[in-house]
């Protein structure tokens, strides 16, 4: 839950990462009996920031190269392809980009991308 003392940008953020790396543990467990680890890496990378979460889980399925944001589209028998479809829209109101593939040696990278407010370098509030 975000403090109250935080200006908007800084809740929006916090927000918008805890919503998607929440959502990122959650596709990522597919077997639901345990969460794998995971490793968060954040990295300024000018006009914006970038959050890296990477897992060493199953990766994505074979087949949905392209179509993994796409609505309606689960990897789960009773999910509703809504979430990661949810989350890109989000991520793009802000003028950011998500992507997720799978990782090298098994496992895979979620990575939200999301500008800065180009006059203090904090997260830019949604327009």
């Amino acid at each position: 839950m975000a403090q109250p003392s935080l200006n908007r940008a800084e809740r929006d953020a916090a927000a918008r990462r805890e919503v998607c790396v929440g959502h990122a543990l959650e596709e990522s467990c597919a077997d639901q009996r345990a969460l794998p680890r995971f490793e968060l890496i954040e990295a300024l990378i000018e006009p914006a920031r970038a959050v890296d979460c990477l897992d060493r889980g199953p990766g994505l399925p074979a087949g949905l190269d392209g179509r993994i944001f796409d609505a309606y589209v689960s990897t789960k028998s009773r999910g509703s392809g809504l979430g990661l479809s949810l989350v890109r829209d989000i991520v793009r109101q802000h003028g950011g980009e998500v992507t997720l593939e799978n990782r090298e040696g098994g496992g895979a990278c979620a990575r939200l991308v999301l500008p800065l407010d180009q006059e203090d370098g904090r997260q830019a509030e949604s327009r």
